[in-house]
């Protein structure tokens, strides 16, 4: 080693133990050093050049703690060093207990710094004093004055700790990923801060590209690229695909139009945006914008009037800023990245207004099939999944088997062909200017990647909605519209944005599955024809079975290829295997409300209750809620109900031998058995044209006259999943209570279940209580 201009060099994980040899470079000397005994690795280091003078403060590096805090520390005639080597397995605590220890025995009046922005003025001021203080305890051996800084350190400690959690309590109450910001608080404490900055880097063709600008031009050549290189080989045909939309589905004769908006409806459709910070090309984002809304929301109406009448949508606001986010694998590698999107603010309020006036046209004349889940008010993926299922046991009732296949559509968004869409656009009764407006907002966009700052030069994209956008997702969803039309009816259809899941109910001994395969062939032929590319790899088949039943081993043929069928597969994010047992997917879920009720209870010791519960609601409860309504009869549900209490005994500070019963009844949280039964009763409620009551069967006045009418089923496994469930829990309400509006419905209900605290399913059902 060549320590010619080397004066001082500081080590951390030496890996020398105390019994090993010490360093010898020519010139230098080891100052200070701290060796492991117990342990291997790890240490911390100090070399200096011969011509310094110093020495070693064995005062601080008496301070080290194996495995938490290990210490060098020496003293030069201007400056102090201090390395500090901190083991990733140390608790963080006492690390920085340590630590702040050091730089108040260093520190005299030099204005060192360890808070975050949680600390005011005033506690730096304070934070100052002490330092004061402790500089006159040195030689200041009286003991009241001992006492008073004891006292005053004391209370400077509690000052920042009610500052930092106030701080902590703001960043996650106003956070619009509150989930996102509760992992950054949690890693920022245990000193885990990943570094924010990426250095990209491309391997383009065997040539490395290193500069953000050439990066950022390589990125966007790739995402600009992705629709013609997914849809190549596709025979797509705006006239056929018009062609099929016209022989499956009636055309409208109500030509729509856009009505003129004034400035309350450009406030109303901005306040109605998620409150972001992102900022488009411009530099906007909605945080901004929202400061100066009253005042340029008179002047949007007009542009935007301008705009309607005109049949135009402005360039400016179809110029999208593209950030490209790692996904995993290989850094140099474009295909591991994504686009995301961020469109200027200002055409968000255009699109939401636009959006809400075209949603009234499809509404009103029931333009969308019934089988459409995304992006439709009232309609959820929870309501896609139990409509799949429920055709899997109606299927079961009548002897036979479902076969589920689940599409994987490539790149879908990015592929809608822009005539296909503005044909059936018009079919739809959107027509004249109004299309004008649309086809507008469609051609001419552009897209420019952002790398560090650095921009590439824009690129038009041709085809596709726009990703990120508000408008898109209705476009793609009128886009497939007419695919359930094109399908058969003895088959079922499930779509939820580019998620398509087809049911077929078969004979369990049929040899072949000729109608399956030719129901296929159609589909594949109709995502051919709309320029949208069927994944064949990704597409899965599960036979739903129920338990000890066997099937003739047959095989179902996508693009010339046998599919083969798999267990079980993820679904809208839920779990589904081909015995709907549910415990696969219990299993995935108590794995992420292990990590949910961890991060409750990191939250709760940096901060109060309060806060505590914002994390559990938008983090642990939204992560159990989901989906409940079809696994939370489930035989291992105790699983998740075990999670809930550990998150809720992390709230209030309780230890694993209180009971909860009378907590849930006090705090006002609905248990996994509640939470099941509100979710089955409010989909009952929202959907009670489905379900027929007595008095729709017979005229005779009797007392259960105003209760559901309970299916018939065969299988008993029926009748205890939500298909019978759902009623049956129905039926214990009030007769007042079922007559009530949604809203009214929901308030007595969760107030019934919050004021119950039921552990299980059965404490609802035998429950004889009044209800007030």
């Amino acid at each position: 080693m060549n320590g010619e201009n080397i004066n001082i060099l500081c080590l951390t994980e030496h890996w020398i133990s105390i019994s090993q040899s010490i360093f010898n470079f020519s010139g230098h000397q080891v100052a200070s050093m701290f060796n492991r005994e117990k342990a291997i690795r790890g240490g911390s280091l100090i070399i200096i050049s011969k011509l310094f003078k110093y020495k070693e403060r064995k005062d601080i590096v008496s301070l080290s703690v194996e495995q938490t805090i290990e210490l060098a520390c020496v003293e030069l005639e201007h400056f102090i060093v201090v390395c500090v080597y901190r083991p990733p397995s140390g608790l963080y605590e006492n690390f920085e207990k340590v630590l702040e220890e050091i730089l108040l025995k260093l520190n005299n009046s030099r204005g060192l710094l360890t808070f975050g922005e949680w600390a005011t003025p005033g506690i730096h001021k304070s934070r100052q004093r002490l330092y004061e203080l402790y500089s006159t305890k040195a030689y200041n051996h009286n003991v009241s004055f001992a006492s008073f800084v004891s006292a005053y350190s004391k209370m400077f400690r509690r000052v920042c700790s009610m500052a930092k959690s106030l701080y902590i309590k703001d960043k996650i109450r106003n956070a619009h990923n509150k989930i996102k910001m509760t992992w950054n608080i949690i890693a920022c404490e245990s000193g885990r801060v990943a570094d924010r900055s990426f250095d990209f880097k491309l391997n383009i063709n065997d040539n490395f590209v290193t500069s953000d600008r050439e990066v950022a031009s390589e990125f966007e050549k790739f995402f600009t690229d992705i629709p013609l290189s997914t849809t190549q080989s596709l025979n797509s045909s705006p006239v056929i695909a018009e062609f099929l939309l016209k022989e499956n589905v009636k055309e409208c004769n109500v030509i729509f139009t856009f009505k003129p908006v004034n400035p309350k409806d450009i406030i109303v459709s901005f306040r109605s945006l998620d409150v972001k910070n992102s900022a488009d090309l411009w530099g906007l984002s909605v945080k901004v914008v929202s400061s100066i809304i009253d005042v340029v929301a008179p002047h949007l109406a007009t542009i935007f009037n301008g705009c309607i009448k005109k049949g135009v949508f402005p360039d400016l606001m179809k110029h999208s800023k593209v950030i490209p986010i790692f996904k995993s694998g290989s850094t140099l590698d474009p295909n591991n990245f994504r686009p995301v999107s961020v469109l200027p603010t200002f055409s968000k309020i255009f699109e939401k207004i636009i959006l809400g006036q075209m949603l009234s046209h499809f509404n009103a004349h029931n333009l969308l099939h019934k089988k459409q889940f995304g992006f439709t008010k009232g309609r959820s993926t929870a309501d896609a999944s139990v409509e799949l299922i429920k055709n899997v046991f109606e299927a079961w009732e009548r002897s036979q088997y479902a076969l589920g296949i689940f599409c994987d559509l490539s790149k879908a968004f990015d592929c809608v062909h822009h005539e296909t869409l503005i044909r059936k656009l018009h079919h739809y009764g959107i027509r004249n200017k109004a299309l004008n407006l649309l086809n507008s907002y469609l051609s001419n966009r552009i897209q420019r990647v952002d790398v560090n700052g650095k921009r590439s030069p824009g690129a038009p994209l041709d085809m596709g909605v726009p990703q990120g956008s508000i408008l898109g997702p209705f476009l793609f969803l009128i886009y497939i519209n007419d695919l359930p039309f094109f399908v058969q009816d003895k088959h079922e259809i499930v779509l939820f944005a580019d998620d398509t899941s087809l049911i077929f109910k078969v004979k369990r001994n049929l040899p072949m599955y000729d109608d399956v395969n030719d129901a296929l062939s159609k589909v594949v032929y109709w995502f051919d024809s709309n320029n949208l590319l069927l994944n064949n790899k990704k597409t899965k088949l599960i036979k739903f079975t129920t338990p000890n039943v066997k099937l003739v081993d047959n095989g179902v043929e996508l693009g010339g290829e046998m599919l083969k069928p798999v267990k079980s597969t993820k679904f809208l994010g839920i779990i589904i295997d081909s015995k709907l047992q549910w415990d696969l997917h219990i299993e995935g879920l108590a794995s992420r409300l292990s990590s949910a009720a961890f991060a409750v209870k990191k939250i709760r010791l940096l901060t109060d209750v309060d806060t505590a519960r914002v994390v559990y609601f938008s983090y642990f409860h939204s992560i159990m809620s989901y989906g409940i309504l079809l696994w939370g009869n489930a035989a291992t549900v105790n699983t998740i109900f075990v999670l809930q209490k550990r998150a809720i005994r992390a709230i209030y500070s309780l230890g694993p031998r209180v009971s909860l019963r009378d907590k849930f009844k006090e705090i006002k949280i609905l248990t996994v058995a509640s939470q099941y039964v509100y979710e089955n009763v409010m989909y009952v409620h929202k959907n009670i044209h489905e379900f027929p009551r007595n008095c729709d069967m017979h005229s005779i006045n009797t007392r259960n006259k105003h209760k559901l009418v309970m299916p018939v089923t065969r299988l008993l496994r029926v009748s205890n999943s939500f298909y019978g469930q759902c009623i049956r829990l129905y039926n214990r309400l009030p007769e007042n209570v079922q007559k009530a509006s949604i809203a009214k419905f929901k308030k007595i209900v969760k107030e019934r279940l919050c004021t119950k605290g039921y552990y299980s399913i059965n404490d609802f059902l035998e429950d004889s209580t009044p209800w007030e």
